[in-house]
């Protein structure tokens, strides 16, 4: 069973750091560009949304422990969000930490999410995938998710 622990405060710098080098390594694979200018992307884009880091309102921060291992597997980002379509929240972020992948820990944190979600009153549940990651979104489309805007872009050069 996964159970989604409030995260510590010494995680978060941790975790900080990790999500950072992560989003600025999409970011370098979906649009390009060096590495310097995408981890400032990503720098620019993490302080907008948390501007008071964990602090930040409506922002939670969980540790992914597998009670059954008596183990923590990865880290989860949730917000509440509030949209035309009501309450929600978005998941900005599933890390699984690379030797626990491949085993469902993903699939088990996001019904977890989902759980949390629905003792909260929340309406709806949103993410965003990168498109060249393909094993997310076929979990997410299995787990009954469906895309709402599709970016698409056509090298001209």
């Amino acid at each position: 069973m996964l159970k989604l622990v409030p995260m510590l405060d010494g995680d978060f710098a941790k975790y900080e750091s990790e999500t950072l080098t992560e989003y600025a390594s999409n970011l370098l694979k979906a649009d390009g560009g060096s590495p310097e200018t995408a981890l400032a992307r990503a720098t620019e884009a993490f302080l907008k949304v948390l501007p008071k880091g964990q602090d930040t309102p409506n922002q939670h921060f969980f540790t992914l422990l597998e009670t059954e291992l008596s183990a923590r597997v990865g880290w989860l980002w949730l917000a509440e969000v509030t949209s035309e379509r009501g309450r929600g929240a978005y998941i900005y972020n599933i890390i699984v930490w690379p030797e626990y992948r491949g085993r469902g820990h993903g699939t088990r944190a996001l019904h977890a999410a989902e759980e949390w979600a629905s003792e909260l009153g929340l309406q709806h549940i949103d993410l965003h995938v990168f498109g060249h990651n393909t094993g997310a979104q076929r979990i997410y489309q299995r787990e009954g998710y469906r895309a709402t805007r599709i970016y698409m872009t056509k090298s001209l050069s």
